[in-house]
């Protein structure tokens, strides 16, 4: 068992939303996400590696802004593995 840093920042003014350390990967994330979107509104676009505990921020993305806004960039947008955002 290890730590997990979830984390996310504001790409423009580079504000910490959120940054929390937890003992699991998984069902936290779209908890923590959840919970910044309710105090600062929905991010217009969010970007996640290809691990899956994503994957439900992924689903929240596309219900919100619809599946051609492209509004969650992972997989060939972006490519880099689960563990290359870990440091």
């Amino acid at each position: 068992m290890g730590f997990y840093i979830h984390g996310c920042v504001d790409g423009y003014s580079c504000l910490i939303i959120y940054l929390q350390c937890c003992n699991n990967k998984r069902a936290t994330t779209v908890v923590i996400f959840m919970k910044a979107v309710v105090e600062f509104g929905w991010p217009s676009r969010a970007r996640g590696n290809c691990g899956t505990e994503n994957s439900q921020v992924e689903q929240h993305m596309k219900e919100k802004w619809g599946q051609y806004h492209k509004a969650y960039l992972r997989g060939w947008y972006i490519t880099f593995k689960s563990h290359a955002s870990a440091r």
